[in-house]
């Protein structure tokens, strides 16, 4: 399905779908001008603004339809940039740990938001929990190692992943890798380096990790591609992209089976599917992909 866009954009992109099937995202102008987005109901909503920005991306959305995201100026990894919490109609800003950025990365059914923010305008950044109203500095509690960077995805358990470290039932582990989702089984999905160049999706469970061999979006495996996952859900699915030289297709993994995306639409849809970055509980994807040659978000619904 087509998720449109915003009267007055262009193009849309999708990160998050949620049990419901909401889906949040944003949508983009043709100056590159973005906004945050929940669909719900068959209606693209958009999600406003908060005062000293005018851009806004939706990165994750949970059960309760809260959404956790980002405001901006000109880019969102360039300060001034806010973390905020859309949740029952009002957006919030999450504020910083003293400097002018934060990014909200990931939000659990409990509401609370992980990311990274910057300290007092002294560019470290150190990665964050909100919880209760108030946000907390992770480098100066349960992650206490200067290895660790943004924190990524956190679960309802509140175990967390993020860059160089995952932590699990209250114990740190640190990584020369990123953690890009974490399911409720403290499942993490991340990416590792092979031989010739070539970067893997990988699954860490209990201290090993699975190389989940994904191939490139031609069916075969690809020594010179790379497969990236973002996202993981509780039956372990996992959704991503993979790409080579010239192609960037959208990926499932399921059942111990790689499959392009593409493959399993009807190919007169007229739909090239370029990435997925959300999974829920009942196997709904969403992404991005071309749609008429033009940059739409979209959600898949299994059909069995």
């Amino acid at each position: 399905m087509d998720l449109g866009v915003l009267s007055g954009f262009t193009s849309s992109k999708a990160y998050s779908v949620n049990s419901s099937g909401q889906v949040t995202g944003f949508c983009e102008t043709p100056v590159g001008q973005r906004r945050a987005f929940l669909y719900t109901n068959g209606r693209v909503q958009d999600l406003g603004m908060l005062p000293g920005f005018s851009q806004s991306e939706g990165n994750r959305i949970n059960d309760r339809g809260q959404i956790c995201g980002d405001v901006f100026q000109s880019d969102v990894a360039v300060p001034p940039a806010h973390a905020f919490l859309y949740s029952q109609g009002v957006m919030k800003d999450l504020g910083t740990l003293g400097g002018q950025f934060s990014s909200g990365r990931d939000i659990n059914n409990l509401g609370d938001v992980v990311g990274v923010s910057e300290l007092t305008d002294n560019k470290t950044y150190h990665p964050f929990l909100y919880h209760d109203g108030g946000m907390t500095d992770l480098r100066n509690t349960v992650l206490t190692s200067d290895a660790v960077g943004a924190a990524d995805s956190i679960n309802d358990r509140g175990d967390i992943a993020g860059a160089g470290f995952i932590y699990v039932g209250g114990i740190m582990s640190l990584f020369n890798i990123d953690g890009w989702s974490i399911n409720s089984q403290g499942e993490v999905v991340t990416q590792i380096y092979s031989g010739g160049g070539s970067a893997h999706a990988a699954l860490y469970n209990a201290g090993t990790f699975t190389d989940l061999g994904l191939p490139a979006p031609n069916g075969q495996e690809d020594t010179v591609g790379t497969a990236t996952p973002w996202c993981i859900n509780d039956s372990g699915d996992v959704v991503g992209q993979g790409s080579t030289f010239t192609d960037t297709h959208a990926l499932l993994y399921q059942s111990g089976k790689m499959m392009d995306l593409n493959t399993l639409i009807d190919p007169g849809a007229g739909w090239i599917l370029q990435s997925a970055h959300g999974i829920n509980a009942s196997g709904q994807i969403v992404g991005y992909g071309l749609h008429g040659g033009q940059t739409h978000a979209f959600l898949l619904t299994p059909i069995s």
